[in-house]
């Protein structure tokens, strides 16, 4: 015999957030370029200065890493600064407002599956893979097999982004 469910369950169980499928990766893949974009204008005049004095006449930015070991350990040390500054431009905006500035412009936010607001935990956590197109690449594929439109660590840190408007 089958237990008939109320209509009243089957809308509360279907407005679970953990049920909305994530917005689409066009809408997402878009807002992240505004993202890289407004984060690599920001980040672009210092790291500029930075350099000029670093570059002589007639060198290239390749020829620095051939300089000295210790050159080439202050590249990969602003590399990983800028990485995390990266991460940071992602998880203060999503905490604070739950949207970046791309995610603005394409109607998107973040929304926590397990709590009402969001905490800095998640939205770091969410994050960690925006380091490198190739781990957000990797971190990415997992939505597109699952079919849910939420990136692994999305799954892990109990957040989807959704459509606003």
């Amino acid at each position: 015999m089958k237990k008939k469910v109320s209509s009243k369950k089957k809308a509360s169980k279907a407005s679970n957030i953990s049920d909305v499928m994530g917005a689409s990766y066009i809408k997402r893949l878009l807002a992240y370029f505004i993202d890289m974009l407004v984060v690599s204008l920001v980040m672009y005049f210092p790291i500029k200065e930075l350099f000029s004095g670093m570059v002589g006449e007639g060198e290239t930015f390749s020829s620095l890493f051939a300089a000295s070991n210790e050159m080439s350990f202050s590249i990969f040390l602003l590399d990983f600064v800028l990485a995390l500054v990266f991460i940071l431009y992602f998880a203060l905006l999503e905490f604070n407002i739950s949207q970046t500035v791309g995610k603005m412009m394409m109607g998107l936010e973040v929304k926590s599956v397990v709590g009402k607001e969001l905490s800095f935990r998640q939205c770091f956590m969410r994050n960690i893979s925006k380091m490198s197109v190739m781990f957000l690449f990797i971190d990415s594929i997992y939505g597109l097999f699952k079919g849910t439109r939420r990136r692994f660590l999305e799954k892990y840190s109990a957040t989807v982004v959704v459509n606003k408007w």
